[in-house]
């Protein structure tokens, strides 16, 4: 039982490390919160995805930039936005509305957000 907790404890403090602390930790959890209620596909490199597998690959990936993510801008530029490995642009497509860029709609979710918080 005592390695079980062991192992739990670890998970939890990796995920604190992968993620910024205060205000950045905030809004970076509010648009991943914001995919995973969405409704939305997304799409990176060629294929599309449901809304929760899309946020586990940008979970994964923050966690992999470490602390070169510092904001919500960073996330959204560095992680969220295009495929690391072709450099082309994520998308989401979402119930009636056009098909867009990721960097577009995470930008103007995190500025909803800021200007309620």
């Amino acid at each position: 039982m005592q390695k079980y907790g062991a192992a739990l404890l670890l998970l939890v403090v990796q995920q604190a490390l992968a993620m910024p602390t205060g205000v950045a930790g905030q809004e970076i959890q509010f648009l991943l919160d914001k995919i995973a209620s969405s409704q939305c596909r997304f799409e990176r490199s060629g294929s599309w995805y449901d809304a929760p597998t899309a946020v586990d690959h940008l979970k994964m990936k923050l966690d992999k930039a470490g602390d070169q993510v510092r904001s919500a801008d960073d996330f959204i530029q560095g992680v969220a936005s295009k495929s690391y490995l072709s450099g082309k642009p994520y998308h989401l497509a979402c119930p009636g509305a056009p098909v867009q860029e990721s960097a577009l709609w995470l930008r103007a979710a995190l500025k909803q957000y800021r200007q309620k918080h």
